[in-house]
């Protein structure tokens, strides 16, 4: 079963890469110059209020996560194959991983969502999509509410089962074929990443280069302190409910 780690862990420290990021765009936006899509005094709370929405619309479909083990289960445990899992699992946090491989595989996992989606609506519409209509704008705007939440819980029930997987060492047993595999392993790091920034610049194709990386890069600096909560709130999860979620899965630990 899944055990915890030796070493004594802080949840505000772990976080301190998300909210030093957070409060440095903050900063920017408000006493130098337009940054992350806002700017002036109005920054000291539509940033933080950003953040606190998308970073609850990425951590609370955790609440989900043993449902999806339950239905994964279903789907892949069979007479002659199934799931199994070592008899001890260490479950440690890696800053590494934490802060900066799973955030970055969050974000572009985010981005190639997004243009598949934009694509579509394109294709469907007939009409080029314009950088405004595909940027944040700084002001609420209820129908980019609702895609944005729609995309955030779609992306972290992904993340959140994949990072599981892969954390609780789960692999698929075929006895027929003699083959294991590791289950957490297909979302990759590169290929989200790579393919996520790569279709978010076709959208922004119309766009001058420096403006479309500028744009990209304020991206970046907006997602990466949800996505980094994502993270480290995940891994703490498992501290915690791991044994839970391994009996979800019906995991084979003999």
């Amino acid at each position: 079963m899944a055990e915890h780690s030796n070493k004594p862990m802080n949840l505000f420290i772990w976080l301190g890469p998300a909210w030093g990021l957070l409060v440095l765009g903050t900063g920017i936006a408000v006493f130098v110059t337009n940054f992350t899509f806002l700017s002036g005094v109005a920054a000291l709370w539509k940033a933080p209020l950003r953040f606190l929405r998308l970073a609850l619309n990425l951590t609370l479909p955790l609440v989900f996560l043993p449902f999806c083990c339950r239905l994964l289960q279903g789907l892949i445990n069979r007479r002659g194959r199934g799931l199994i899992g070592a008899p001890d699992v260490y479950l440690s946090l890696s800053p590494v991983k934490v802060w900066m491989v799973r955030p970055f595989q969050g974000i572009g996992l985010s981005l190639l969502f997004a243009s598949r989606l934009l694509a579509v609506l394109q294709g469907y519409t007939g009409t080029p999509i314009r950088a405004t209509e595909v940027l944040p704008t700084g002001y609420f705007q209820f129908g980019r509410f609702l895609v944005v939440t729609g995309l955030g819980i779609l992306v972290s029930l992904l993340l959140s089962l994949a990072w599981a997987l892969d954390d609780l060492g789960v692999r698929y047993r075929n006895d027929r074929t003699g083959e294991v595999r590791l289950m957490g392993r297909f979302l990759g790091v590169i290929l989200p990443i790579g393919f996520g920034f790569y279709g978010f610049f076709n959208i922004l194709a119309n766009v001058p280069f420096l403006e479309a990386l500028a744009a990209v890069f304020q991206m970046v600096v907006i997602l990466y302190p949800p996505f980094c909560t994502l993270a480290v709130v995940h891994a703490f999860y498992l501290q915690r409910y791991g044994d839970h979620l391994l009996r979800c899965l019906r995991v084979d630990l003999t």
